[in-house]
């Protein structure tokens, strides 16, 4: 299945998260701020990168933007908590391709993993 970076500083909900998805047949890494998913796509590929938008050290936004200026081209899904038109706005003018809003149906999240190594499995 997917190689799939998560990126969340509540450690509770990231732990639950990997559960599920490591339980579905995918494999996780899971990292808690900003600095540590920069230092993780330095020198790892994946095949989704799963973000929240607020995170410690430089939030999701800012890590977007860098992994983007730098060349990364691995897709992005902002996971926030805030759902206004300028959260979303500003996440897609980062670089992310998607952007789901907390709480999400896992379901939902399914079907996101799929179209996104989908595509990339014909590309």
């Amino acid at each position: 299945m997917a190689n799939i970076l998560l990126v969340d500083d509540d450690e509770y909900i990231s732990e639950e998260l990997k559960d599920w998805l490591v339980d579905g047949g995918h494999s996780v890494e899971a990292v808690f701020s900003g600095p540590e998913a920069l230092d993780h796509l330095q020198f790892c590929s994946y095949d989704l990168i799963l973000m929240d938008s607020n995170l410690p050290g430089k939030n999701g936004r800012e890590v977007c933007h860098e992994y983007r200026t730098k060349g990364g081209i691995t897709p992005i899904v902002m996971l926030t908590g805030d759902s206004s038109s300028y959260a979303l706005e500003e996440c897609m003018k980062a670089g992310a391709n998607l952007f789901l809003e907390k709480p999400f149906p896992l379901e939902e999240l399914e079907a996101v993993i799929h179209r996104y190594t989908a595509d990339m499995a014909t590309n």
